[in-house]
C-alpha cells in the first residue's frame, strides 16, 4: 500500500520557509496525511518527523516537502529499520557542509553518513554545484556521482547494486535545470531535462523503492516547477 505524506519541515537557515507553501500546494493535488510541525522548534520537529516515518514503514511512503533537511530524520529512521538499504539522490548540490546538532538542508547527507548510513550505499545524480568542504567529504567517503550526462550509466549502475536492496530516493528539484525549474532556492545551469528526469523515475519505480520525498519546490522563488513536481508524485504513486 502507498501512503502519500506532506512534511512541512524546513531547517534552512531562513531561506527555505517558502517550501512549507510549496508543500500546501502539492498535497492539494493529492489524498495525503499531514505531519504538524513547529518549525521553530527543530529538535522536536526532527524528532517528530523521525517517530512518524517510522510507523509507516510497512507502506511504500511518498513524502513532500519541506526542504532537504527533513531527509536526515527520514533517512535515519529508514537506516535504522532497513536490512539493505540504498540511498538515491537526485541534487544540483552535495549537501555535504560541516554539520550542525540539527542537520540543515545543507549537510543534511553528511549528517546522515556520519550517523551510520553506508557511503556505498548513497549515489548522488545530477551533482553539479560544489564547495571545497563536500569534495573533500564525498572524496573521502568514496560516495559514487553520476552527471547529468551519464543518465544511462547511473541506471545501469543502480540495477547493477541495488536490484536487491530497499531503496529511499531523495529528489531536490534543483536538480532539474534552471529553465526548467527556478521555483527552487538555489536552481542551477546544466541540470535535467524534464524528460531525463521522469523518464529516469519512471524505470526507477519498478524496483524495491519503500520511500521517495521531494523537496525544496518554492513557488516564493519562481513561477516553474509545481507541474513538474505533481508530475513525478503522479509517476510514483501509479500502481
Amino acid at each position: 500500500m502507498t501512503k502519500i505524506l506532506t512534511i512541512p519541515g524546513v531547517n534552512g537557515l531562513g531561506v527555505t520557509g517558502g517550501t512549507v507553501k510549496g508543500a500546501e500546494i502539492l498535497s492539494k493535488k493529492f489524498n495525503t496525511e499531514k505531519l504538524e510541525l513547529d518549525n521553530s522548534n527543530i529538535e522536536e520537529q526532527q524528532n517528530k518527523i523521525y517517530n512518524f516515518i517510522k510507523q509507516r514503514l510497512d507502506n511504500k511512503l511518498i513524502i513532500i516537502g519541506g526542504d532537504h533537511s527533513i531527509s536526515f530524520p527520514i533517512g535515519k529512521t529508514f537506516m535504522e529499520n532497513s536490512k539493505n538499504p540504498f540511498l538515491i539522490i537526485f541534487d544540483a548540490h552535495a549537501d555535504c557542509d560541516f554539520t550542525n546538532r540539527e542537520p540543515t538542508h545543507e549537510e543534511w547527507l553528511r549528517a546522515l553518513i556520519e550517523a551510520g548510513f553506508p557511503p556505498g550505499c548513497v549515489l548522488l545524480i545530477g551533482l553539479r554545484k560544489t564547495w571545497e568542504v563536500d569534495e573533500k567529504f564525498l572524496e573521502e567517503n568514496k560516495i559514487k556521482i553520476f552527471s547529468c550526462k551519464e543518465i544511462k550509466s547511473a541506471y545501469d549502475y543502480i540495477l547493477e547494486r541495488a536490484e536487491e536492496k530497499e531503496i529511499y530516493i531523495s529528489f531536490d528539484i534543483d536538480v532539474f535545470d534552471s529553465a526548467v525549474v527556478n521555483a527552487t532556492g538555489y536552481p542551477e545551469q546544466n541540470g535535467l531535462t524534464e524528460e531525463q528526469g521522469l523518464n529516469l523515475l519512471k524505470k526507477l519505480k519498478n524496483l524495491n523503492i519503500k520511500i521517495l520525498d521531494l523537496v525544496e519546490f518554492n513557488p516564493e522563488k519562481g513561477g516553474k516547477g509545481g507541474e513538474i513536481c505533481i508530475k513525478i508524485l503522479e509517476i510514483m504513486n501509479e500502481n
